[in-house]
């Protein structure tokens, strides 16, 4: 559980902060409403992957050369099986 959006006093921070860096305080007020009212959030557990990847091993996963697999056709996939199946 953690807080996301802005309290009314940031955003006042925000806003100014825009204004002195050249935008109207209108689209500031606007950009930084987005991010209102402040509240809880709670993200029930989920699975991410097995093992950690470090950014260095993820580079040469995305360095490699793509190929398509062969896939049953008369196997059902999902779309998230389908694309770890092409990354691989």
């Amino acid at each position: 559980e953690f807080w996301m959006g802005t309290s009314d006093q940031e955003a006042e921070e925000y806003v100014k902060d825009a204004v002195a860096l050249g935008y109207e305080e209108e689209n500031a007020r606007t950009w930084v409403n987005w991010e209102k009212p402040r509240h809880r959030v709670q993200v029930p557990d989920f699975m991410m992957g097995k093992f950690l990847v470090t950014q260095g091993q993820w580079e040469q996963v995305a360095k490699m050369k793509k190929s398509r697999p062969i896939l049953n056709r008369n196997q059902p996939t999902s779309k998230a099986q389908r694309i770890c199946l092409w990354i691989v």
